[in-house]
């Protein structure tokens, strides 16, 4: 019986570890690299000199580079997104079949066994009995 216990507690610990799994998914979606921007305040001095085409073909480069990068990490955060919603739906449906099986299965409990001790035999009972005991 002892073994059952100890198995339903170690299944008890699942949803939790579940939630906390989770909980640090939906949490590193924030901690991600911020999305890069394609025209830099930096380079300014650099087009001053180049002529109009020049500076809007670095533009459209560096546009399309920046989109492919921030694709990568919005995909990235969909995933973590997606993967940390499924580990909570996991979890939730686990404690509730875990709180379903708890109302309806019963654990048998043994007996306790009871020693009684008497102290009246003490006062040579029932010839002659205190006053308080």
């Amino acid at each position: 019986m002892d073994v059952n216990i100890q198995t339903i507690q170690l299944i008890a610990t699942l949803p939790i570890a579940l939630f906390i799994w989770s909980i640090l998914l939906l949490l590193s979606i924030f901690r991600t690299k911020p999305l890069d921007q394609a025209f830099t305040v930096s380079k300014y001095k650099d087009f001053l000199t180049k002529s109009y085409k020049e500076i809007l073909l670095y533009e459209i480069e560096a546009n399309a580079r920046s989109y492919v990068i921030n694709l990568i990490i919005t995909e990235r955060g969909s995933k973590r997104y997606a993967s940390a919603i499924g580990l909570t739906t996991l979890a939730l449906i686990i404690a509730i079949v875990l709180m379903m099986t708890n109302k309806f299965i019963t654990i048998e409990k043994v007996p306790m066994k009871v020693k009684v001790v008497t102290v009246l035999k003490m006062y040579n009972y029932p010839k002659q009995l205190p006053d308080k005991l």
